[in-house]
């Protein structure tokens, strides 16, 4: 990519790409320059409008010391702006800011689908129809949530613990 970029005369920082199996079609990703960063997060937060959303993405910064990245996705899946908050190489979640809500994008790969389903009779009969409805891919589920109260917003901290599990913070069994 860098090389047809270059042979182009085209200049591109980081980016992330992704190419659809069996096609020619490819996906970029382009996160946003730091000060444009703010900016859009800004925006963001007050296009979402919900101390829910500024309690999540505080908790990530502060739990897991991460900084968001704030890109613009064409991805069929959610279209638009993204907050994605990434440890150690691997996505905790990814934000999808709606107008007045939002919903938290958390992927159980195989390392946590058993503890996932261990955890599910303990989380809201919200979360666990969205865990029954969601297909099952690559041995991943995408589960879109929509963080609608404390109550699922808790669920997601949950399902993030699983991906990653910070220091001071465990998962409920009870």
């Amino acid at each position: 990519m860098r090389m047809w970029l270059k042979h182009h005369r085209l200049t591109c920082g980081k980016f992330s790409a992704e190419v659809y199996n069996g096609t020619n079609s490819m996906e970029l990703w382009l996160p946003v320059k730091t000060e444009e960063t703010t900016m859009a997060f800004t925006a963001i937060s007050k296009q979402v409008h919900s101390p829910l959303f500024d309690s999540l993405c505080s908790y990530l910064e502060e739990t897991y010391q991460v900084k968001p990245v704030v890109e613009f996705s064409k991805c069929t899946m959610q279209y638009g702006w993204n907050v994605k908050y990434k440890k150690g190489g691997r996505s905790l979640c990814t934000l999808y800011p709606q107008e007045g809500s939002f919903l938290a994008l958390v992927v159980i790969g195989t390392r946590e689908m058993a503890e996932a389903e261990i955890l599910l009779p303990f989380l809201t009969e919200y979360v666990q129809q969205a865990f029954a409805e969601t297909k099952t891919g690559m041995q991943q589920k995408w589960l879109m949530i929509e963080v609608k109260n404390t109550e699922v917003l808790e669920d997601v901290k949950q399902l993030v613990a699983l991906r990653r599990p910070a220091k001071g913070v465990t998962v409920r069994w009870v």
